[in-house]
């Protein structure tokens, strides 16, 4: 960089004799801007003298000389002044003794079109001094425009590496990238199971902003050539890069299998399962709007098995469970609205609400809550002469539950709910407001109507 902007530099040709001179130049050159080489200062002992002349020669915008009959017998000082000349350097002569000076032919006759600083004793050296400096004036203009010429060619290089070395590495990049992608999608597509929780959110991190990425899953997840295993990863990760937006009208999961995984803080909108299995899955804080659960729309298709799946903080608009088998599976905290439920292939399910400190007085929204919902158990009921022994656990259950504009039918057995809340609800006419209070439960505006399953 100091090379790139360097200050105009200065070369003083002197005899020693004349060191009292030169020491003053020196100084005042230097104090004002001027890189100055003076070898009193800058010769080492021991250096190859010639060398470092000539090599300080080379880099000098201009030679300051001192002439005088010292100079004129020293071979040194002849030397520099013609390698200066050969070198086309500019030379600004100082002339010590204007008498004695026209003796000297060879310097004379080598320097007669040069204009000279005239010194005659020590008082005159400031008005040398500044003589000199106003016939540099020109060098340090051209040493200026030259760091600027160095200062644009500087920037220019700098900028042309930066594009090169953007696109070299944007170049590579991408094609890492590609490669990453296509391994992705290949995993995804030969997937017989739906990825857990950790790969999913790897490859949102992974693939976040990428928007061929993107493009890519949304293309698999409307592919119905494609398993329902591989659309559902492709739905599952292609929300997440799409923080939630909207992506594709309703479709049908016809087979899928989702296992040993835990998905949180996502969005499923307008999906029809129709035939797997869930195990052991985990949803925390999802939203469901207009999923369905087992809906498959012909009577031919097999149903949906939920084992140990458990849904924690979730909210459910609209949609169905209908005929889903569910073992063993809890909706804790939970919002249902306008949801259907067919709670007929339902064991050891448990709807709750769950306070994360029982200890706590402070009211939270940890609740779970059903709003304009349709809940119906269609079996027939027992024969009356049949003594029926069913364990608490192994049927349905609702604890803690706030029931609003409900609608219950077909066997709805009071037992099933404790310390619930119901407001405007309808229940079959087979239950009563006494046998559902004796659980617990509070009920206001309760109304009974016929027992029919839709």
């Amino acid at each position: 960089m100091r090379r790139l902007f360097a200050k105009p530099h200065l070369f003083i040709s002197y005899s020693r004799k004349d060191h009292e001179l030169a020491d003053y130049l020196y100084r005042s050159l230097t104090s004002a801007g001027f890189s100055v080489y003076y070898d009193k200062e800058k010769t080492l002992i021991g250096e190859n003298f010639a060398l470092q002349i000539q090599k300080e020669l080379r880099r000098s915008d201009a030679v300051v000389a001192i002439v005088s009959i010292n100079s004129a017998e020293s071979p040194w000082c002849q030397a520099e002044l013609y390698h200066a000349r050969a070198l086309n350097i500019l030379i600004t002569p100082i002339r010590v003794g204007l008498d004695q000076f026209s003796q000297v032919a060879p310097l004379d006759l080598m320097m007669k079109d040069i204009s000279y600083v005239p010194v005659s004793d020590e008082s005159s050296y400031p008005q040398a001094a500044s003589q000199i400096q106003q016939q540099l004036k020109g060098i340090r203009r051209r040493a200026h425009l030259r760091n600027i010429r160095n200062g644009l060619a500087f920037i220019l290089v700098i900028g042309l590496l930066i594009v090169i070395w953007r696109f070299g590495f944007q170049t590579l990049n991408n094609r890492v990238k590609a490669a990453e992608r296509q391994a992705m999608i290949s995993r995804l597509r030969n997937s017989d199971a739906v990825l857990t929780k950790d790969v999913l959110s790897t490859y949102a991190r992974e693939f976040a902003e990428d928007e061929e990425t993107t493009s890519q899953l949304l293309m698999m997840a409307a592919n119905t050539e494609l398993s329902d295993n591989a659309r559902l990863n492709a739905q599952l990760l292609s929300a997440a890069l799409l923080a939630g937006r909207q992506q594709q009208k309703r479709w049908y999961v016809k087979d899928i299998n989702w296992k040993n995984s835990t998905y949180e803080y996502g969005q499923l909108s307008d999906v029809t399962f129709m035939k797997g299995a869930l195990n052991n899955v985990q949803f925390k804080a999802v939203s469901f709007s207009g999923v369905v659960w087992n809906q498959a729309p012909s009577p031919q298709s097999s149903g949906l098995t939920l084992s140990n799946v458990e849904f924690e903080g979730c909210a459910f608009e609209a949609g169905s469970f209908g005929g889903t088998n569910a073992v063993g599976t809890n909706f804790i905290n939970s919002t249902f609205r306008g949801t259907t439920f067919d709670v007929t292939g339902f064991a050891a399910v448990h709807f709750l609400s769950k306070q994360s400190d029982p200890t706590s007085s402070v009211i939270t929204n940890e609740i779970t809550v059903f709003e304009n919902c349709s809940i119906q158990n269609c079996v027939p009921p027992s024969d009356p002469k049949t003594i029926e022994i069913l364990e608490p656990d192994s049927e349905v259950r609702f604890t803690d539950v706030v029931f609003a504009n409900c609608q219950f039918s077909g066997l709805i057995r009071p037992t099933w709910f404790k310390n619930c809340h119901f407001t405007n609800c309808v229940f079959p006419k087979t239950v009563s407001q006494p046998q559902l209070e004796a659980g617990g439960n509070t009920v206001e505006n309760m109304s009974n109507a016929a027992e029919l399953c839709n």
